[in-house]
């Protein structure tokens, strides 16, 4: 990992492409493993109901805000930051504009999202195999469709996605 997450209040929160702060795609997915992994967040254990029934997560809060949640089985999976100082390594941050992200025929890396998705463009990040980019605004299209690239443009990056399984 190149960036070690220090204090939750003293940092950003940098995605790589290894994962965020001290989670990788080895962290046991266990409570004490995560919150050994991310020291200066509480984190707590829910249940999520989705296709197929119930699962677990991980919510990683800072300053009693939920940052980051964490999904796996045997290990940590995926992260889910949206944290206001989420960063990943190439300077991509929570709130720049698709525009200031992306330039030329970049769009052709996103997707219509799904599910807690939908309505969002998902865009694999510029030089990345493992983090997605979650980008969002007004649109009144039909599901399953992105924007026109003027109305894209102007999209905030709203959410950081880690993957080890991409």
């Amino acid at each position: 990992m190149t960036a070690a997450l220090a204090d939750a209040g003293d940092a950003p929160i940098i995605v790589t492409e290894s994962g965020v702060g001290g989670i990788d795609g080895r962290t046991p997915f266990a409570a004490d493993a995560v919150g050994l992994a991310l020291p200066g967040f509480d984190v707590r254990a829910e249940k999520h109901e989705g296709e197929g029934g119930f699962y677990s997560v991980f919510i990683a809060a800072s300053a009693g805000v939920d940052t980051i949640t964490l999904y796996g089985g045997e290990t940590v999976v995926r992260a889910d930051i949206a944290a206001p100082d989420a960063v990943t390594e190439a300077g991509a941050r929570i709130g720049d504009l698709f525009s200031d992200v992306f330039s030329g025929d970049d769009e052709r890396y996103c997707e219509p999202g799904m599910e807690v998705f939908s309505g969002k463009a998902v865009c694999l990040a510029p030089g990345s195999a493992q983090i997605a980019l979650v980008f969002g605004g007004s649109w009144d299209g039909p599901d399953g469709t992105l924007p026109d690239a003027a109305k894209l443009a102007r999209w905030p990056l709203e959410i950081i996605i880690w993957n080890a399984e991409f």
